[in-house]
């Protein structure tokens, strides 16, 4: 009975190590939106990003801004989805289905990575992202942490 009871033990606490987590803010430290160092955008409110990335306001305090999405596929994107929109990648994806089948709008542009993200905030005036904690650095300015 032992030896099925050290087994036991050994063989659950072995299958809770291969569950994965749901995000990548689960390992890290939060979720940081971003503009690039030469933005006029200082900083946004959750609000605000709502509106901008769903396609419903242009502007935030005057200054025209354009989201960067990440790839459908990255967790980070899909931790953007549910904290911040407040969806699933699912229901964003036929929402922005939706807008372009009537003509009203077109998704935030997608790069494939945090560091492509970064690379782009610089290039692009008044761009924003997010990006998780992991990837904060003195290239771009932070103008909200989730």
């Amino acid at each position: 009975m032992k030896k099925f009871k050290t087994f036991y033990i050994a063989l659950v606490a072995m299958l809770l190590t291969l569950i994965p987590s749901n995000s990548a803010q689960e390992k890290s430290g939060g979720l940081y939106i971003v503009s690039g160092k030469r933005s006029a955008l200082k900083k946004i409110s959750k609000r605000d990003l709502i509106l901008i990335y769903l396609g419903k306001r242009k502007e935030v305090d005057g200054i025209e801004v354009r989201p960067l999405n990440l790839g459908r596929d990255s967790a980070v994107r899909h931790a953007f989805d549910q904290r911040i929109l407040d969806k699933s990648p699912r229901d964003i994806a036929s929402y922005w289905q939706a807008q372009a089948l009537s003509g009203k709008g077109r998704p935030p542009r997608a790069v494939p990575s945090e560091k492509m993200l970064k690379k782009i905030l610089n290039q692009i005036p008044n761009s924003i992202g997010y990006i998780d904690s992991a990837h904060v650095d003195d290239t771009v300015n932070i103008l909200e942490k989730f």
